[in-house]
């Protein structure tokens, strides 16, 4: 199984992280095409970057893809 994870603090790093990184993550060669070797996906964020990532459109995409924690 493949273990990723990703460290976001900071507005600006979110920001990155929702706008270009996620996306990229999600095209349908990257993160969809590996799925059946993917284990979870660990957040280490500061407090006022977990809300935003959660409320975020895109990160339900992630969360039906694999598991996520925090």
């Amino acid at each position: 199984m493949l273990d990723l994870f990703t460290v976001i603090w900071g507005d600006k790093m979110v920001d990155l992280f929702l706008e270009m990184t996620l996306p990229s993550l999600l095209q349908p060669g990257n993160l969809p095409a590996a799925k059946p070797w993917l284990g979870t996906y660990t957040f280490y964020s500061t407090p006022g970057a977990t809300p935003r990532l959660q409320a975020h459109p895109i990160y339900s995409q992630l969360t039906a893809i694999m598991p996520v924690e925090w």
